[in-house]
């Protein structure tokens, strides 16, 4: 069996972290091989960009107490900018869209679409989808705290008529700490664990955190760095 011509080419940008982008191209080959079966395998085009250059771009607002959209917008220019071409060059390559494999990074979203002139999935649109085809109305968002705490993609949940809840300043410090200082590394620490179970969360999307993950009927949470 072939994979049938009409089959687009998706462009992944990964690196946001290196763990986020390994875990997703691992289920993204496993659900490809669950419709057309071995020896196949996806056609796409990847660029990782270095985490470390990133969380150096990041560092510039973490002296900044509750600093606002534009403000980190302004300050991470940078990290746009590396986006924006490696954009470029995933379209160049021959990618019939692009997925950006990090909530964060979709603070850029407009940005990076416009610029490059690739079509770019974002990653609210599915998990918009799956909430609503789970029937859920509210759901818990759990990220960096960038995610958790400014609206750039709370904003396109609750444009879709879902309903956000957003962890107190504790809780989303420690949420985000444990991304920084153990997800991106790989590490799964059982107090962690804890901490995520709190929420009762089901996680939606292809992402390292979903391990930590508990069932819940009516709250799901989003954890994709």
């Amino acid at each position: 069996m072939t994979i049938a011509k009409q089959i687009l080419t998706p462009g992944f940008m990964t690196g946001m972290s290196e763990v986020s982008g390994r875990h997703f191209k691992e289920i993204v080959d496993t659900e490809f091989n669950k419709t057309i079966p071995k020896p196949n395998n996806l056609k796409y085009v990847q660029i990782a960009l270095n985490m470390a250059e990133i969380q150096k771009w990041q560092e510039t607002t973490k002296h900044l107490n509750n600093p606002g959209e534009a403000t980190v917008r302004a300050n991470w220019r940078p990290w746009r900018d590396a986006m924006i071409d490696a954009a470029k060059k995933i379209k160049h390559c021959g990618a019939d869209f692009l997925t950006i494999v990090s909530n964060t990074a979709h603070i850029f979203a407009d940005d990076i679409e416009q610029a490059s002139g690739i079509k770019l999935l974002h990653i609210a649109t599915p998990t918009i989808d799956a909430i609503k085809k789970d029937g859920i109305d509210t759901v818990a968002l759990l990220g960096t705290k960038y995610t958790m705490e400014l609206d750039f993609y709370a904003g396109k949940l609750r444009d879709a008529g879902i309903n956000v809840i957003i962890p107190a300043d504790t809780d989303r410090e420690k949420v985000h700490n444990i991304i920084f200082q153990e997800l991106v590394h790989d590490i799964v620490n059982p107090e962690s664990v804890k901490i995520y179970e709190q929420w009762q969360v089901r996680a939606l999307s292809s992402c390292t955190p979903s391990r930590f993950a508990c069932s819940s009927p009516t709250v799901v949470a989003s954890v994709i760095l």
